[in-house]
Order: C-alpha cells, then sequence, then structure tokens
C-alpha cells in the first residue's frame, strides 16, 4: 500500500509538474506575441511618421514651387507691361519726330514760298 500512495504522490507531482510547465510554455508564447505586437504597433507608428514627413515636405515643395510660378507670372507680366509702356513712348516719339519734321518741312516750303 506504501508504494501505491508513493506512486500516486509521484503522479499527482508529475501531473502538477506538466501543469506547471504548460503554463510556463503558454506565459511565454503569450510573452512572445506581447512583443511581437509591440514592435509590430512601433513600426507602424514609424512608418505613419515617415509618411506624414514626407507628405508634409511635398506640401511644403509644392507650396514653394507655386510661389516660385506665382512670382515669376508676376514678373513677366509687370516685364510685358514695362515693354509695352516703353513701346508707347517710342511710338509717341516718333510721331512726335515726324511732326516736328513735318512742320519744319511745311515752314520751308511757305519760305520758299
Amino acid at each position: 500500500m506504501a508504494d501505491q500512495d508513493r506512486q500516486i504522490i509521484i503522479n499527482q507531482k508529475s501531473e502538477a509538474e506538466s501543469h506547471a510547465r504548460a503554463s510556463a510554455d503558454a506565459a511565454r508564447a503569450e510573452a512572445v506575441k506581447s512583443l511581437e505586437a509591440i514592435e509590430t504597433a512601433r513600426a507602424v507608428a514609424t512608418a505613419e511618421r515617415k509618411k506624414e514627413i514626407t507628405l508634409i515636405e511635398a506640401r511644403q515643395e509644392a507650396e514653394r514651387e507655386a510661389t516660385r510660378l506665382q512670382l515669376s507670372a508676376t514678373a513677366d507680366r509687370n516685364a510685358a507691361v514695362d515693354r509695352a509702356a516703353a513701346r508707347r513712348e517710342e511710338a509717341h516719339g516718333e510721331a512726335d519726330g515726324i511732326t516736328i519734321r513735318a512742320e519744319a518741312k511745311k515752314k520751308d516750303l511757305l519760305a520758299e514760298a
């Protein structure tokens, strides 16, 4: 009977050890799973930050380009206005020159007559 009792105790201890090992294995598996979830969350957060930074940089570059184009268009428009004004002044000058020459010719013709 003592052998049987001893065998029962050994079997119970063995079963308890098996349960303890299974619980420890499950806990280790859960810990690994949690660590992997943390790493995944960290990687996702890093990727989202990089994406956001890239979008901000792209927006800033687009704004700089739009500003550059706007300034260039304004400069072109101002240059065109200045060229038109210069052409008008030149045309007025030529017209005045023609008028003065015509007046002079008229005076010469009247003086000869």
